[in-house]
């Protein structure tokens, strides 16, 4: 069901929002009644605070931001700069944290890495929600991560799994989704469109091999993840459409037209959109 973001929050919900998805920003928002987590923070802090007041939240709000890698569409330092000042933690992997700190070098220098919280192993805990990382093959320096996070509920296990920019869609990937409620995957480009559109020989070759997937590997990422889950999720939200080499029509069309020939259909597809918030997900 879509939420009413009045209503009084349950703590065996969990609820799922993208504040945009695209090569010009990305961040998603999950929460239960008690902790806000931002997956990415791409976005500069005017756009978010207006987007999050429209949910009746705000950046004080935030228990921890994710940062799946350094790339400037999901880390936009202004916003470091702002959960700095109010105590707020940036959680990435130890090997992300000098690709950050080397792009976003004239913003972020006085900040002297005490913002930033890293970590090794895959999984660790911010209130009541399990954070589990898991690495993807998005060709960014320090490397790319994805997010599961899960809650423990009286009606079992709540779980929405992220990952913006996969590139290859590795089967050790593909198990990190079973059982999601929530999936969140990209699905960057239309094959065809790509090749003809008035891109670089070496930049079409790129996002084909170490940038992102195309809504056909997406698609069957999505039905293989599927046929592995004990129970079909509540939404598969398609990620980080290419504005030129996409649309929403053929990403919809080609995710769903899978699922239901292998027999999944009725299962929800949601897009997300360039600088603009989608629905309110609730699980």
């Amino acid at each position: 069901m879509i939420l009413n973001i009045f209503d009084s929050l349950d703590k065996n919900k969990l609820f799922f929002h993208s504040l945009g998805s695209s090569s010009s920003g990305n961040s998603a928002l999950i929460w239960d009644d008690k902790t806000n987590i931002l997956v990415d923070c791409g976005f500069n802090p005017t756009y978010m605070r207006k987007h999050l007041r429209a949910i009746d939240k705000d950046l004080t709000d935030i228990k921890a931001v994710l940062v799946t890698h350094s790339h400037a569409d999901h880390v936009n330092a202004y916003f470091i700069r702002e959960m700095e000042s109010f105590g707020i933690p940036v959680y990435c992997h130890e090997e992300v944290l000098d690709p950050i700190f080397k792009r976003h070098h004239h913003f972020l220098k006085q900040l002297h890495k005490r913002v930033f919280h890293t970590f090794r192993n895959d999984e660790f805990s911010i209130g009541e929600l399990t954070v589990k990382a898991f690495e993807v093959q998005h060709d960014s320096e320090g490397g790319c991560f994805g997010y599961a996070i899960s809650k423990k509920t009286d009606a079992g296990v709540k779980k929405i799994s992220i990952a913006t920019d996969l590139a290859v869609p590795e089967p050790h990937i593909i198990d990190e989704f079973v059982d999601a409620d929530v999936m969140m995957i990209e699905s960057n480009h239309d094959i065809e469109m790509l090749d003809n559109s008035p891109r670089t020989v070496w930049l079409k070759h790129r996002i084909k091999t170490t940038g992102h997937l195309s809504n056909e590997e997406c698609a069957l990422f999505a039905v293989e993840a599927v046929k592995k889950s004990a129970n079909r999720p509540h939404t598969i939200v398609l990620a980080h459409l290419s504005s030129q080499c996409n649309t929403h029509e053929l990403a919809h069309s080609c995710t769903k037209d899978a699922l239901e020939s292998a027999g999944y259909g009725g299962i929800r597809i949601s897009l997300t959109n360039k600088n603009n918030p989608g629905e309110v997900i609730e699980v």
